[in-house]
C-alpha cells in the first residue's frame, strides 16, 4: 500500500539478502575488527498514483542493490484518464504481466524467459522512461524522427540534384513534374513503412499477451 497516502497504491517485492561479505571496521580510533556485512536487494515495485487532476499513473520500479542498478530509475507503464478503467481485468493483468517481467529481468537472481525480455524490450522502447530524475523522450519517438529525418534529407537533396540536372540539361517541364511525383511518391512510402512498424509493434504486444495468457491458463487446469 501507500502507507498514510491514499492516492497511492503499491505492490513489491521487498527487501531480500543476496548474500554477505566480511569488511573490517574502525573502531573509534583503535585497530579495525572484522564485522559481517549482509548485501540485500530490494525488490520491483509497481506503483498507482493518482494524481490533482484525477489522472492515475502507473509506475515500474527495477529491482536493485547498493552496487547494482538499471540505467532507468523507472518506467511510466500507463497513463490511466479514466480511473474507471482500472475495473478491467484485462488492464490489469497486462499491467502485472509487466511487472512480473520487470522484475525477472532486473533481479541479479532472476531468471527471465524470451517473453519476458521482449515485453520488457518493448516496455522500454515504447514508454516514458525516468532517467535520473528526469523524463527521457521515447526511443520509438527517436527512431521515428531519425527515420523521417533521413527519409527527408536525402529525398529533398536527391530531388534537389536531380532537378538542377534535368533543368540545366534540357528544361523540360514534364521531367521535372515526372521527377517530383516520384520524389513525392517515394516519402509517401517511407511513411507508410514507419506506420507500418508501429503497428507490428502494437502487434507484436498483443501476440505476447495472448501467449501469456494461454499459458497461465494451462497452469491453472488440474
Amino acid at each position: 500500500m501507500g502507507g498514510i497516502d491514499k492516492r497511492v497504491f503499491e505492490v513489491f517485492f521487498g527487501n531480500r539478502p543476496i548474500d554477505h561479505v566480511q569488511t573490517f571496521e574502525p573502531q573509534g580510533g583503535g585497530f579495525p575488527q572484522k564485522q559481517d556485512k549482509r548485501l540485500t536487494e530490494r525488490g520491483g515495485t509497481l506503483r498507482y498514483e493518482r494524481t490533482d487532476v484525477g489522472t492515475v499513473v502507473c509506475t515500474l520500479f527495477p529491482a536493485n542493490t547498493k552496487d547494482f542498478c538499471q540505467r532507468e530509475d523507472s518506467i511510466v507503464l500507463d497513463w490511466i484518464v479514466k480511473p474507471k478503467a482500472l475495473h478491467s481485468s484485462r488492464k490489469l493483468q497486462s499491467h502485472w504481466r509487466a511487472f512480473i517481467s520487470y522484475m525477472e529481468c532486473t533481479s541479479v537472481d532472476g531468471e527471465p524467459s524470451a517473453l519476458d525480455k521482449i515485453r520488457v524490450g518493448y516496455l522500454r522502447f515504447t514508454r516514458l522512461l525516468v532517467i535520473d530524475g528526469r523524463v527521457a523522450k521515447r526511443k520509438v519517438v527517436e527512431t521515428v524522427e531519425k527515420i523521417v529525418g533521413y527519409a527527408l534529407t536525402i529525398g529533398l537533396s536527391g530531388f534537389l540534384l536531380m532537378l538542377i540536372n534535368v533543368v540545366g540539361s534540357s528544361g523540360d517541364k514534364e521531367k521535372v513534374k515526372a521527377e517530383i511525383e516520384a520524389v513525392s511518391h517515394q516519402l509517401s512510402e517511407a511513411n507508410g513503412v514507419i506506420h507500418a512498424q508501429n503497428e507490428r509493434i502494437v502487434a507484436l504486444e498483443r501476440r505476447i499477451d495472448a501467449i501469456q495468457t494461454a499459458k497461465a491458463a494451462q497452469r491453472r487446469l488440474p
